[in-house]
């Protein structure tokens, strides 16, 4: 039983650093603008789009025509933060 929590926990944790990595490539696609606006990096912004939690957090958005995903930023800090904890899980096992 403990062979197998060790492992569900490793694999979960290992999940949720990926979901953080690619919502990380969210928000630099969509803070540099010619990012943002180009295919490849709608085609980002779009399938990216369920994975950040549904915040009342509008998304920050400067003069020069950069935005700062605010709910996606939080949402990473809230995986890393889950992923941390399922690491603790998994070093104590």
């Amino acid at each position: 039983m403990r062979h197998a929590t060790r492992t569900v926990s490793g694999l979960a944790a290992n999940l949720l650093f990926a979901v953080a990595a690619v919502l990380v490539l969210r928000i630099v696609v969509m803070f540099f603008h010619p990012l943002a606006v180009a295919d490849l990096g709608k085609a980002v912004v779009r399938l990216t789009a369920p994975l950040v939690l549904p915040l009342p957090i509008q998304p920050i958005r400067g003069f020069q025509g950069y935005t700062l995903d605010a709910a996606a930023t939080v949402t990473v800090v809230v995986v890393l933060l889950a992923e941390w904890l399922l690491g603790l899980v998994h070093a104590d096992n």
